[in-house]
């Protein structure tokens, strides 16, 4: 049975420091496969690689950002044979179980009992930018456990982990090209527009999307130009036909069967049921 190294925190950070963060530039085509003694965030930056976990492989890529707690065995591998960035937070599990209890939290709202992929969370572009952020504070900021826990607070409440994202089954470069879909200047241009993103034929991207969401393309275009519609008629004057347009709908009469059939209702009585109920002051 082959050994794996078994990192001590007290060897990784020096003795007394309640936490490590690390930017790391990984330049090297594996990180082998190692236990730890501790607690583990990390957010993926720049770049692609394979994150090995007890036995699974599970793809990183920007804005992927995930949990390792202690006896996991996992290390990371290069995908494209290209160097990637990652940030990295080590401390003490103390910490969490102290956090747990000062606060009354029922159960953990990181760390599962198993290691799969519902550890590994795709962040939006701007939490991904919003916990970049963080970690830069922390690491200029004192080196107290009052930091970390300010931190991990801060992460709580922004972020879900243990609720499903909408792509989180996706395959990571149909989960790509998922999230840059909702863009409106990405859906406008219809189903056909993720042979562009994803660098797939819409054929395979279908047979893909269905096993991962249960939807096709042209639902999920669907559902985008919907919600939009709906958005951009209570939060704006803007002319019905523009946002039809804006949609990507070359008729708007097209448009107003889609949305009816969808919202249940007409696009303009949609704005003016919402207006009804907020009256402008007097």
């Amino acid at each position: 049975m082959p050994s794996y190294n078994h990192l001590k925190y007290k060897n990784c950070s020096g003795a007394g420091k309640p936490f490590e963060l690390v930017f790391h530039n990984v330049s090297r085509p594996e990180v082998n496969l190692h236990t730890h003694d501790f607690m583990e965030i990390f957010l993926m930056q720049e770049g692609r690689c394979l994150h090995i976990v007890n036995g699974e492989e599970i793809e990183l890529a920007p804005n992927d950002f995930g949990f390792a707690i202690p006896d996991d065995l996992h290390g990371y591998r290069w995908i494209d044979g290209r160097s990637y960035r990652i940030v990295n937070l080590a401390f003490p599990p103390g910490c969490m179980r102290r956090i747990l209890e000062r606060h009354s939290i029922e159960g953990d709202p990181f760390w599962g009992a198993k290691a799969d992929r519902k550890r590994i969370r795709r962040l939006t572009a701007d939490d991904g930018t919003w916990m970049e952020g963080k970690f830069r504070d922390l690491r200029s900021g004192p080196q107290s456990e009052l930091a970390l826990e300010h931190f991990l607070l801060s992460l709580m409440l922004r972020i879900s982990p243990s609720s499903d994202g909408p792509f989180d089954k996706c395959p990571s470069w149909l989960r790509d090209a998922c999230v840059l879909m909702v863009k409106p200047e990405n859906f406008s241009q219809g189903p056909r527009r993720f042979e562009k993103l994803s660098g797939r034929t819409l054929p395979h991207v279908s047979r893909m999307l269905r096993q991962s969401t249960g939807k096709t393309p042209i639902e999920l275009v669907t559902e985008l130009r919907m919600k939009y519609a709906a958005e951009k008629l209570l939060s704006s004057s803007a002319p019905i036909h523009e946002i039809s347009a804006d949609c990507g709908f070359a008729s708007l009469g097209r448009f107003y069967s889609v949305f009816t059939s969808w919202h249940g209702t007409s696009p303009r009585r949609y704005r003016m049921r919402s207006s009804h109920a907020f009256p402008a002051g007097k």
